[in-house]
């Protein structure tokens, strides 16, 4: 009885070590390799939101966005993440993009004013359009 209990506990404890290794090396999810849903400047989207929230929601949010526009600022957030503040044509702010940390080195590169394209998941609008973990398309 002791022994099958003890293989019971055995059995069970290699199947949640196994579980959290694969969990823990599991690639993690990007927009890197996801296909872009919407194609749209950030003047764009950033009309579409302010027109009609709600059907600007049922179009972007949560999708993959390939967002152009022209670099307002740049700077990093308090987890030392890119962030990329665009605006559009006449110099409004109407997004702000927080780039994988992997972009680092491609946002450096880069100075305000200069036009830039980038792939990222929209989360909505707050003052501005607002994407995340974006990649920077060369």
């Amino acid at each position: 009885m002791r022994r099958t209990i003890l293989k019971i506990l055995i059995g069970i404890s290699l199947a949640v070590l196994v579980g959290y290794i694969v969990v823990l090396y599991m690639p993690k999810a990007t927009v890197k390799t996801k296909s872009v849903d919407v194609t749209i400047s950030a003047g764009d989207i950033y009309a579409d939101y302010m027109a009609d929230e709600a059907a600007a929601n049922e179009k972007y949010l949560g999708k993959v966005i390939a967002i152009d526009g022209l670099i307002d600022e740049k700077y990093q957030d308090e987890n030392d993440a890119p962030i990329v503040i665009l605006m559009n044509e006449a110099g409004d702010i109407v997004a702000l993009v927080t780039l994988e940390s992997s972009q680092l080195s491609k946002w450096e590169t880069y100075n305000e004013g200069d036009p830039i394209k980038i792939k990222a998941m929209c989360n909505g609008m707050l003052m501005e359009v607002a994407l995340s973990k974006g990649v920077i398309v060369e």
